[in-house]
């Protein structure tokens, strides 16, 4: 129970961790499997398949698992789903039906139909309004009832001359077709742009009240520092009892810990850290290896309890593996046991070399190539001189080598080894190339 206090914090801050490009994939199939112990002391197990396929345009044409497919096709921004399922009969039946239509590459509907008497029939309707271009701020969801659509939620959005959130509001319909507020949500961010504040709404018969709040600090380096959360007394009587905390150290570039607290008996008792170890960050943001430790008060140790350890293995031909596995430590046995696996094979995504992306080329290029062990090379580049990049060097089994930010500086060392690499460039976390670079001695 410590440890979920833990990790609906780590969900909370998920959102104001900064978005980046890597190496685009696209998912084969996946496998996961979990092993955990039932209430009486019997052994659960659960195992799950899916396999992807994909027309020359790489778009998705079908996602498949042993009793259900789903198959995509496309039109003029419009994206079809025919999912069916396997009867007991062994043979695919039609399900249902989504269309998804698209204006400038923003989602304006879902109409979801479902076979039943040998014809699609009319069963939802998903359906987004935009104040402007970027800010959604309307969604509403309808149901087919009785020959006509049907009004039955809607969530309404409020945002900033920033474009920030600052206001969520949800409905439901009544009997008669009239939304009533049912829950909502507050924020409030700095000058710097950081959400810092998030308060929860309810509704009851007897008016609204606030239910939680969660405030976010972040120190001088723009790096979180703290997490707090507190529930507010029913109903709405203005106190907001502590309820759980997290701090953030980051003692070295690639590690973060995530302590954690919860409030017991007014006074903040700590009860455990994560330490998070950030992965090579070249298809995803996915981290190397997460352990959590529980801290044993009356030894004062800290125990580890979990661990996670995260992998992408490069199998060439352009085919990317990955593996995720998580051990719990079980006392009463003294020993550390698989609880959760999961595999996932990629193809990468048809991109083409540094050389071959014309406006790339123009702007940005890597000499010489091949060039020796440990030689300097230089990024030539048309744009401005105060242009910051993120140069980040793989070897052939997908390991992170180096990883360099350039400002007002071209240059940065080759590797030491010779061999094939892979070299990343991004500027402000957005992937602008991909260059492959020979070394030799």
């Amino acid at each position: 129970m410590k440890h979920l206090y833990l990790t609906a914090i780590t969900l909370l801050i998920s959102n104001s961790l900064p978005s980046q490009n890597y190496i685009p994939l696209l998912m084969d199939s996946l496998y996961t499997w979990s092993w955990a112990i039932g209430l009486h002391g019997d052994t659960l197990v659960n195992e799950s398949w899916a396999g992807f396929s994909y027309n020359s345009n790489d778009s998705l044409i079908q996602r498949r698992n042993p009793a259900s497919r789903h198959n995509y096709s496309y039109g003029a921004d419009t994206v079809y789903l025919l999912s069916e399922i396997l009867d007991t009969n062994n043979e695919w039946k039609l399900f249902s039906r989504n269309t998804t239509a698209y204006d400038d590459g923003k989602i304006i509907s879902i109409l979801t139909e479902q076979y039943e008497n040998s014809a699609f029939e009319n069963s939802a309707l998903h359906t987004y309004f935009y104040e402007n271009p970027n800010l959604d701020t309307l969604y509403l969801l309808q149901h087919w009832k009785n020959g006509a659509w049907v009004n039955f939620y809607k969530k309404e959005k409020i945002f900033d001359a920033n474009g920030n959130n600052t206001e969520e509001a949800e409905y439901y319909a009544d009997s008669n077709g009239a939304f009533d507020y049912n829950r909502g949500r507050l924020f409030e961010y700095d000058t710097a742009g950081h959400l810092i504040q998030e308060i929860r709404i309810n509704s009851s018969i007897n008016g609204e009240y606030f239910t939680s709040r969660t405030n976010w600090v972040y120190g001088n380096d723009d790096l979180l520092d703290t997490l707090r959360r507190c529930n507010y007394s029913f109903s709405n009587n203005g106190i907001c009892n502590n309820v759980a905390m997290a701090t953030y150290d980051y003692p070295g570039q690639d590690t973060i810990i995530e302590n954690g607290f919860t409030w017991d008996n007014g006074e903040w008792r700590y009860y455990g850290k994560e330490l998070t170890f950030s992965g090579q960050e070249m298809y995803s943001n996915r981290p190397d290896s997460v352990i959590f430790y529980s801290y044993w008060a009356d030894s004062l140790l800290h125990v580890p309890t979990i661990r996670r350890y995260l992998e992408y293995e490069d199998l060439g031909n352009d085919a990317i593996y990955f593996k995720e596995e998580r051990y719990n430590y079980f006392v009463a046995t003294g020993e550390w046991l698989l609880t959760r696996l999961t595999e996932e094979w990629y193809h990468i995504k048809t991109i083409v070399n540094v050389d071959k992306i014309a406006d790339f080329q123009k702007r940005v290029s890597i000499f010489p190539n091949p060039c020796a062990v440990g030689q300097s090379l230089t990024i030539s580049s048309d744009l401005t001189n105060n242009e910051r990049f993120e140069v980040l060097v793989f070897d052939m089994q997908g390991r992170l080598v180096s990883k360099n930010i350039l400002t007002n500086q071209p240059s940065f060392q080759a590797p030491t080894q010779e061999g094939g690499y892979t070299i990343l460039i991004r500027r402000e976390g957005r992937l602008i190339g991909i260059a492959k670079q020979i070394i030799i001695e």
